[in-house]
């Protein structure tokens, strides 16, 4: 089996997905940037061997690759141009997360320690589960999502695509039938019914900040 992994994007938060690909059992060769002028630089002894624009006139066909991109939209577009060119992004899942044999998890999903995702799960293409969250059974997150550290997701939530979800909210179980597209979850936001497509929503319980454009 190829264990040997390439990671797109350098910056605050990269030595996390690199410790997350190392703890399971990939090792890194190497990083990429989106400014070319940062190549040869070394970020915690891994080296920016090249930008994404050099990467994507490339055949990428039996290349692995993570993408330690927070912002769902840009991850989107990287996890797509993998894609096209015949690459893979991988799913990378810590050893001290929990996931049941009857969860269904995407393509280049990462899923981060201590985390939990319980029965009767399906996680689509692209998300991200950060440290610590619980995802409650018959919750659908479709593809291109981001959930925050200390997140309770509760049953039978539907999480539309490029929703993102603040550290520390909770999604009342059963009480929120759906998290629009492109919706914001605040931190510490207490979610007791459902939130529409571009909506910001934040506080205790969770009222609506504001609309986003689409």
């Amino acid at each position: 089996m190829n264990k040997e992994i390439y990671i797109l994007g350098v910056g605050r938060n990269t030595i996390v997905t690199i410790d997350l690909a190392e703890c399971c059992g990939y090792r890194v060769a190497g990083l990429y940037h989106y400014l070319s002028d940062r190549m040869g630089e070394q970020y915690f002894d891994h080296t920016i061997i090249g930008c994404n624009d050099e990467l994507f006139e490339m055949d990428l066909s039996n290349m692995q690759f993570a993408i330690s991109v927070g912002d769902n939209d840009i991850r989107a577009y990287l996890y797509n141009a993998i894609v096209e060119r015949g690459g893979k992004v991988v799913t990378l899942i810590h050893p001290t997360a929990i996931v049941s044999k009857y969860a269904t998890i995407g393509d280049g999903v990462c899923i981060h320690a201590l985390s939990v995702v319980s029965p009767d799960v399906v996680i689509g293409n692209d998300c991200v589960i950060s440290h610590n969250n619980l995802v409650t059974h018959g919750v659908r997150m479709e593809n291109h999502c981001f959930m925050a550290s200390n997140v309770i997701l509760g049953a039978n939530t539907v999480v539309d695509d490029f929703s993102f979800i603040g550290s520390g909210a909770t999604i009342i179980s059963t009480k929120v039938g759906r998290l629009g597209k492109h919706s914001y979850v605040g931190a510490g936001a207490v979610v007791t019914k459902p939130v529409g497509d571009g909506c910001v929503v934040v506080g205790n319980p969770a009222k609506i900040f504001k609309t986003d454009s689409l």
